[in-house]
């Protein structure tokens, strides 16, 4: 189910520019040195295309609630996510937000030397500054504004 993701009003990045781009249930912010939509969006849809592409051979991937064993011809996102399910024991597609935002991050470091990509609230950056990154804990919660975590660059990206 869609949930507008009113948190995004509190994005500010000063030295970035920051845009959405949404493809079917794919809604990325993100926040880079320019506008990179075109780029994201064709990431996304390249990414989107491999994950459907392994899921209509592999109808469980989708559905199943606990790791899984993958196939040998599996796309380097259905490995990623296979191995983020196996670590937390759950189904693979619980991994699917931040996987696409990693991949989508990676892919447009090529165009720009620092990249935020926000997607649910899971989030992939590289930036030369620390980045201080607020905590949703959701409308009603006391939580929601209050806490937030300051992450220091590094030279490899993190999600």
């Amino acid at each position: 189910m869609f949930k507008p993701r009113n948190y995004r009003q509190w994005i500010k990045n000063d030295d970035l520019v920051y845009f959405e781009v949404a493809e079917k249930q794919t809604d990325l912010g993100i926040s880079a040195e320019k506008n990179l939509e075109r780029q994201a969006r064709a990431s996304i849809l390249n990414y989107r295309t491999e994950l459907g592409r392994y899921i209509r051979k592999n109808p469980e991937f989708l559905s199943s609630l606990e790791p899984l064993e993958i196939m040998g011809d599996a796309p380097e996102i259905v490995r990623v996510m296979a191995e983020a399910a196996e670590k937390a024991i759950v189904g693979p597609m619980a991994a699917v937000a931040g996987a696409m935002a990693e991949f989508v991050g990676r892919e447009l470091l090529a165009f720009s030397g620092q990249v935020i990509v926000e997607n649910g609230g899971d989030i992939f950056f590289k930036t030369s500054n620390p980045r201080t990154f607020g905590i949703f804990a959701g409308e009603d919660s006391p939580f929601t504004g209050k806490l937030a975590i300051e992450l220091q660059p590094s030279e490899e990206g993190l999600g």
